[in-house]
């Protein structure tokens, strides 16, 4: 996977992350309708790391689709935490975030962060703004094999979500 494209689509200051949006929603979201029965309403949207954050961004701009989301490690740099802070009301915002209880120095190809504290800042700006937040933080690090481990109970989450 190339670093740079990665980032330069998911980051919400990526070079072609407003690109990015529009391709998943000018061009996916249309497919996916025309290809599959698909509720407004039933719309639900993950990310990992970087992709938590794409994520986030997307239901940003993009509100009349995604409410729901699973945001695992988000990669909440301190300029995403201030793009929420502009946010006045997130009340039609629900989701489950996970973090590992290691991540506070979680190894990254590009550096070591604190992504444990970003995602306490994230989780605390959201329900300040009223969104519907369910906060996990489980054992393990910035890794495929911890987030794999929480999906069923995401998935749980997101079905009584949806009762």
């Amino acid at each position: 996977m190339n670093l740079d494209k990665r980032r330069d689509d998911y980051a919400m200051d990526g070079a072609r992350h407003r690109q990015y949006l529009q391709f998943v929603a000018e061009e996916c979201i249309p497919y996916l309708d025309a290809m599959y029965r698909m509720d407004d309403r039933a719309r639900y949207m993950a990310g990992i790391s970087l992709g938590a954050v794409a994520t986030l961004s997307f239901v940003l701009t993009y509100p009349q689709w995604f409410h729901r989301t699973i945001l695992f490690s988000g990669a909440y740099f301190p300029e995403y935490q201030k793009r929420i802070e502009q946010e006045p009301d997130l009340s039609r915002v629900s989701a489950y975030m996970f973090i590992g209880d290691e991540e506070a120095k979680a190894q990254t190809p590009s550096g070591v962060y604190d992504f444990l504290s970003y995602n306490e800042s994230m989780r605390d700006l959201l329900v300040d703004r009223g969104a519907d937040i369910t906060y996990r933080v489980g054992p393990g690090n910035h890794i495929w094999g911890v987030w794999q481990k929480e999906i069923p109970d995401a998935l749980t989450w997101l079905a009584n979500r949806d009762r």
